[in-house]
This record gives structure tokens, sequence and C-alpha cells, in this order.
């Protein structure tokens, strides 16, 4: 499923996007289709010549910064390793490299996510826990799902039901929750007996009503 208001894909049957809160009740697999195709045409057509300009522009800098980025190495900080570490995929498992194809961690997980505040989400054997940039298990791959770290907590789920914990692999929002989200501006959107509402970092509940 694709969040109509963020764009990113989320697994089907969730009824809000866990990165943006936006409702997605009603919402299937498929992005609806337009009413006019030549009004999408209209749209499609100049934001098309609009990105290859962009990408002549970023192209041509960029022949010009990465000499500069590869002489100076050592004043490298940890976010920027981060920050070079994505996602690949070999044959049906999934690792990290760097920008220049570097493999940095090995193809060994089921499904991988970018990195959030120096961890990345993972899944091995049908479990889910994160890894550091270079490749160690810091959180134990033993929740059902998980969703990356934001604000120093990620939502996991444990038998069916939804919690936080953080970076020190401490359970700080107990697993009470049918859904959640992961927290942003402090806040993070919860389901439980089909009652949707937010909740802070300690747990405190905002219910609609």
């Amino acid at each position: 499923m694709i969040c109509p208001n963020c764009g990113k894909q989320i697994p089907d049957g969730y009824k809000f996007c866990p990165y943006c809160g936006a409702n997605l009740e009603g919402i299937g697999v498929n992005v609806p289709k337009s009413k006019s195709s030549r009004s999408i045409a209209k749209i499609i057509i100049p934001i098309i010549l609009v990105i290859v300009i962009l990408l002549g522009g970023l192209f041509a800098s960029f022949k010009f910064i990465k000499p500069n980025i590869a002489s100076d190495t050592s004043s490298n900080t940890k976010e920027e390793t981060i920050a070079r570490l994505i996602t690949y995929r070999k044959g049906d498992k999934w690792g990290y490299c760097d920008w220049n194809k570097k493999i940095v961690i090995p193809a060994v997980y089921d499904w991988a996510m970018d990195f959030s505040e120096g961890l990345a989400c993972v899944r091995i054997n049908d479990k889910y826990g994160f890894i550091d940039t270079e490749g160690n298990m810091v959180i134990p791959a033993v929740y059902d799902d998980a969703w990356d770290f934001s604000e120093g907590l990620a939502a996991v789920r444990v038998n069916g039901k939804w919690g936080f914990i953080d970076t020190k692999w401490k359970m700080v929002i107990p697993a009470v929750y049918d859904q959640a989200s992961s927290f942003s501006q402090g806040l993070a959107f919860v389901e439980i007996n089909g009652k949707c509402g937010c909740i802070n970092k300690r747990n405190i509940q905002y219910w609609e009503d």
C-alpha cells in the first residue's frame, strides 16, 4: 500500500500511515487514477522538464564535489557515514552499500530499512531487530514487526500488540496497542480496541472525540 499523503510504502491493513499519520481507511493498494489523462500530461510534462534540468546541474556539480569528498575522508563524521549507506538487494536478501556501490554490510537480511538515528531495522528469520552501521545486531531480532527509530524511540510489535523501545532495548511504553506509528514532534498515533488517538513519550493518551 502506498500512502497518498507522504508517498511511502507501508504494509496492507493499516488504518493510518505510521510515517505521517494520514487516514488510510478505504484506500487500496493501487494509487487511484486521475479523472483526466490530459490534465495529468499538463502537470507531468513540466515536472519532467524541471527534473531533467536539475539532474543535469546535479551531475555537473557532482563531478567537482566528489574528488573533494574522497580526499578528505579523515573529516567524515558518523552522521555522514550513515547518510552514505543505502540498501541493496542480492537475490532475495538485503544488505547495505555506500554511494560507490561498495558493500559495507553483506546481504544477509530478509528485509532492510534505511538507517535512522544510527540504527537500521532489519528482518531475519521472520523477526525484526536493529543493527548499527557496522552490521552489529545491537537490538536482537525478537520482534514480530517494527518501525524505524524516531525521536529516540521505535515502535515494535510483540504478541500482536505494539509498544515502544529505546536504543538500549528497554520497553519504555508497554506493548498494549493494536496499531502504532513512529513518533513525530513528540506524539505517535495509536489505536486500541478500535479507538484512535495519540500518545506522548510518557504514554499519556489523547483520544479522538
